[in-house]
């Protein structure tokens, strides 16, 4: 299972490509006043931590992706086997992170080693914020810095956030994420990026 495509918040004008104020999504549009959860969006590379039930395995956004290889011994000493067995069982489980910093991706300036930070998880269900916090303190790991508002309240922070990971780093934006599904049972999210 691959991370769900996050569209952007508005559509873009056909002929000059630049964003309108038009929700790309009905759903969004109907949902905008209600609570979100908005998390900081961090600039790196998709990871997948995989517990099939019996076994560890790291993946990217595709299962093509290349791992670099500092980013990979560092997943490798935080996601042993014991840990997920103690924790999920034969239960199978996906972790969505970031890898960040050191030769991971240039330019950001979060940290000058490599790391990795939870941003969802997935057992049968996407589970609530709070849940994920608690699984990023059982693997002792970060999760993305987080809260609760509506769209507005996504769009100030995306204008004015300051990265929560690192205040020097530059803020990319965030992900907004709604409890509710669409009607074809995909998940309500959407990106808000600086630029």
């Amino acid at each position: 299972m691959k991370y769900p495509k996050i569209e952007n918040l508005y559509l873009r004008n056909p002929e000059t490509h630049e964003l309108t104020d038009t929700y790309k999504s009905y759903e969004t549009e109907i949902l905008e006043d209600t609570e979100w959860t908005i998390k900081e969006k961090i600039d790196g590379t998709n990871i997948r931590v995989i517990w099939d039930g019996y076994k560890v395995e790291f993946k990217g956004r595709t299962d093509n992706a290349v791992i670099q290889k500092e980013l990979l011994e560092k997943l490798e000493s935080i996601f042993i086997e014991e840990l997920f067995e103690q924790q999920f069982g034969d239960t199978p489980v996906i972790l969505f992170g970031e890898g960040y910093g050191g030769k991971v991706q240039k330019g950001t300036n979060y940290s000058d080693t490599e790391e990795f930070i939870l941003f969802d998880v997935y057992i049968h269900i996407w589970l609530e914020m709070h849940d994920v916090g608690d699984i990023a303190r059982q693997f002792n790991i970060q999760v993305v810095p987080w809260f609760y508002g509506d769209i507005s309240d996504a769009i100030v922070e995306a204008k004015h956030g300051v990265s929560q990971v690192n205040e020097d780093a530059k803020y990319e934006g965030v992900v907004a994420v709604h409890e509710l599904l669409k009607r074809n049972g995909s998940r309500n999210i959407v990106k808000i990026k600086v630029k």
